[in-house]
């Protein structure tokens, strides 16, 4: 599901604390998303940016321009499983209650590739917040 921009109280915290965090504005940020994955469930390995080579790019685009960074917070600690893999660098990021994981990629950053590892046992809640060059 989204959220739009302060849609809640809670999300509007959320969005204002980011903000700080990364020193990139609100209004920067696309309404942040949750996610829920079940036993076996993935996602693949994928860019957060759009590929200007791509049809389409430019409607994308228009408004905010590119996606410049993302932050991927684990709302639950799954039982097994459900970390954020990073294959261009060998990196996995468990995935923990209350962490977080930012990564910025501006420019098509090859590096930025990544997955949602498959959930062995239990489930994964994740919150992601996409951030954009210009308001969105």
């Amino acid at each position: 599901m989204f959220f739009k921009l302060g849609e809640l109280p809670p999300v509007a915290r959320l969005e204002q604390r980011i903000a700080e965090l990364f020193d990139i504005p609100v209004s920067h940020g696309e309404g942040l998303q949750i996610l829920h994955y079940l036993p076996g469930q993935e996602y693949q390995p994928h860019y957060d940016w759009f590929d200007p080579g791509q049809p389409g790019y430019a409607a994308i685009t228009a408004r905010g321009g590119q996606r410049i960074a993302s932050v991927v917070m684990y709302l639950n600690t799954p039982e097994a499983g459900g970390g954020t893999a990073f294959p261009e660098v060998g990196l996995t990021v468990t995935a923990l209650r209350g962490s977080a994981v930012y990564f910025a990629y501006e420019g098509g950053d090859a590096s930025s590739l990544h997955a949602g590892l498959p959930v062995q046992r239990g489930e994964k809640w994740i919150a992601t917040k996409w951030l954009r060059e210009r308001p969105y």
